[in-house]
Order: structure tokens, then sequence, then C-alpha cells
């Protein structure tokens, strides 16, 4: 059978044939392995939520503005002068 076959493929194309039946499998294969795995199924993005946005913002004011009324009572306890100590002199004497 081999030798029906032999005869209808000159013996000078033989070496062609099988190069080029070579890098035919190699790419298929190639492409094969080098193709990125099917990812899972994932719906639309969801849009952001605006209540959970305004929470958030509302609690970052909050927080803001603790800080605020804390570094104004400092202030104003330096104003007054109810630290409970001296300043420090600006030219202290020997």
């Amino acid at each position: 059978m081999s030798q029906r076959l032999a005869g209808l493929v000159p013996r000078t194309v033989r070496p062609f044939l099988l190069g080029l039946g070579l890098a035919l499998a190699t790419t298929a294969l190639w492409a094969h392995l080098a193709a990125a795995p099917p990812t899972l199924a994932q719906g639309p993005p969801s849009p952001p939520d605006s209540g959970v946005q305004r929470d958030r913002m509302i609690q970052e004011l909050a927080a803001a503005n603790q800080k605020l009324a804390e570094m104004t009572e400092i202030l104003k306890e330096i104003r007054d002068g109810k630290t409970g100590e001296k300043p420090p002199r600006a030219n202290p004497r020997p």
C-alpha cells in the first residue's frame, strides 16, 4: 500500500510535505497550549452604590469636623493662656 502512495507523490516533494505537516502540527499545538484559559461567566459590572458613598463621605466629614473642633479648643486654650504652663521666654537672662 505504501508503494501505491509512493507513486503518487514524487520523491523530491516528500521532504517538503513532511516539513509542512510538521509545521502545521506544531502551530496547532502551540496555539492550543498558548491560548488563555476560558474565564468564568461574569455579569455586567454593578454601578457604584451612591448611598454607601454618601454614608462614607458623611463619616469622613464627621471625623474631620471632630479633629477641627479639637484643634480649635487647643488654639483657644493657647490664646487664653489656660494651658497651665508658662510660655518660654524669648531671651532668657543668665
